[in-house]
């Protein structure tokens, strides 16, 4: 569920902090997430990450309060 995943902290592949999300947004097709940059992620870059699996988001770690994600900082 969405409200499972709000401000998670995102992470890629390259273990780069992408941000946090901050909101999902329903487009019919896929969900989407809004990652907001945080002092912790590596630019201030808000990124729109299709929530597609696991071709995007490959991991959900409540645990850790992460979600792993395949998605380059350069997109």
């Amino acid at each position: 569920a969405a409200s499972d995943v709000y401000k998670r902290q995102v992470i890629n592949e390259a273990d780069e902090c992408l941000g946090v999300i901050d909101q999902m947004l329903e487009t019919g097709a896929n969900d989407v997430i809004v990652v907001s940059p945080t002092k912790d992620s590596i630019d201030d870059q808000e990124r729109l990450i299709p929530w597609v699996e696991p071709e995007f988001i490959r991991q959900v770690d409540l645990a850790n309060e992460k979600v792993l994600v395949t998605w380059s900082a350069e997109y």
